[in-house]
């Protein structure tokens, strides 16, 4: 049986305008490519590493490290620019304006 504070969530969610969705939806997103970003970099970095001296490196490590950093930046701009990104999306809709509460 759910609990009182997870029918608060889902009512919320259900309930939810879709310019406010979509602002979790992109923030969501956002939050996806910056962990996958994280792997990525660590991945390579760890890679790097681990190499004799030496050794130079494989292309596979030199790749993922500026991938990781461009999918980490990418990623946390998408969830802190998140209200502007939701305000050009909605750009033309009359129907959708936000809310002049904080």
């Amino acid at each position: 049986m759910a609990q009182p504070a997870e029918k608060y969530i889902i009512a919320t969610l259900l309930f939810m305008k879709p310019r406010d969705a979509f602002g979790v939806g992109v923030r969501i997103i956002g939050l996806i490519i910056s962990l996958a970003g994280a792997f990525y970099f660590l991945w390579g970095l760890g890679k790097l590493v681990s190499l004799p001296p030496g050794a130079g490196g494989t292309p596979e490590a030199s790749g993922f490290i500026p991938l990781g950093l461009f999918e980490l930046i990418f990623g946390l701009c998408l969830i802190i620019f998140a209200p502007f990104v939701v305000w050009f999306a909605y750009l033309f809709d009359q129907d959708s304006k936000p809310d002049d509460k904080p």
